[in-house]
């Protein structure tokens, strides 16, 4: 509860916590594994560093079933 108190992660709905799926190809096609967790602004983790691509392995959800 301490790390939510900050309020360094994204929040939609009241809620912090999201679910998202890696799957094992590219096109979302295949085995998943669900993963729950924060989703963090990345100039708070990275600063003034380069910022890594997007992974074509996780599809993060709204909880609608829609990418956000």
């Amino acid at each position: 509860r301490g790390f939510e108190r900050q309020g360094l992660h994204f929040m939609q709905k009241g809620k912090g916590v999201f679910s998202c799926h890696k799957y094992e190809d590219e096109h979302k096609k295949g085995r998943y594994e669900k993963i729950s967790g924060y989703l963090i602004r990345s100039k708070s983790i990275y600063g003034t560093r380069p910022i890594p691509d997007d992974s074509v392995f996780l599809f993060v959800s709204n909880g609608n079933g829609r990418e956000v």
